[in-house]
C-alpha cells in the first residue's frame, strides 16, 4: 500500500472516503474549496484540504500519486488534466459531470453533433492527456458516464505490479462496458 489517491474537486468525497475503505491504497486525499463540515477525523487514512483546484501546485504529486476527478465540470476537468500533465503522477481517472468549450481542431464539429457534445468533450480530455482510453459506465445513474483512464509509462517495474489490486477493482465489472 505505497499509493496515494488525490480526489480533486471532492465534493462531499464520497469516492475518496470509500478508497480509504476498500482499495488498497496508503491514504486518500480529497481537495474542494467548500467546507463541507464532516466529521473527517473518523476516517483512517484520510484527509480533507480546503482549497482552490487553481491553487494547488502540480508538484505536490509524486510518482506514487493517483489523480481522481469524478463529475468535475468544464473548467475544473481541464485543471485536474492539466496537474496530471504537469506532475509526477503516474494515473489518472476522470469523469467530467458537463462539457466545456472546444474548437473544431479538436474535433469537427460534424462529428461532433453526430457523436454529441459530452462525448467530443471526453475526447478533448482524453486527448489533452495523451491518451484515447475511454470507457463508458453504464452503471452510472448519470448519462454522464465516460471516464477517462491515463496511465504515465514508469521505470519502476514494481509501479505496475503494486497497482495491480486497485485496476483489477476499477475494472472488475465496476467500469466495463456491457
Amino acid at each position: 500500500m505505497k499509493y496515494t489517491v488525490h480526489d480533486l474537486c471532492a465534493g462531499n468525497a464520497l469516492t475518496s472516503v470509500l478508497s480509504a475503505f476498500v482499495l488498497p491504497v496508503k491514504n486518500a486525499i480529497a481537495y474542494d474549496k467548500r467546507d463541507r463540515g464532516r466529521k473527517w477525523f473518523l476516517v483512517k487514512r484520510f484527509e480533507y484540504i480546503f482549497t482552490n483546484i487553481f491553487d494547488i501546485d502540480p508538484s505536490i504529486f509524486d510518482e506514487n500519486s493517483i489523480l481522481l476527478g469524478v463529475h468535475a465540470c468544464s473548467s475544473l476537468a481541464e485543471r485536474i488534466v492539466y496537474l496530471y500533465n504537469n506532475s509526477k503522477a503516474r494515473k489518472l481517472v476522470l469523469m467530467s459531470c458537463c462539457h466545456g468549450r472546444m474548437n473544431n481542431s479538436v474535433i469537427p464539429s460534424l462529428l461532433q453533433s453526430k457523436v454529441g457534445n459530452y462525448e467530443a468533450w471526453c475526447w478533448h480530455l482524453a486527448k489533452k492527456a495523451n491518451t484515447v482510453r475511454m470507457i463508458e459506465d453504464t452503471k452510472c445513474l448519470s448519462p454522464k458516464n465516460i471516464i477517462v483512464i491515463v496511465e504515465k509509462k514508469s521505470t519502476t517495474p514494481s509501479f505496475r505490479k503494486g497497482l495491480g489490486k486497485t485496476q483489477a477493482w476499477l475494472t472488475r465489472g465496476h467500469l466495463r462496458r456491457s
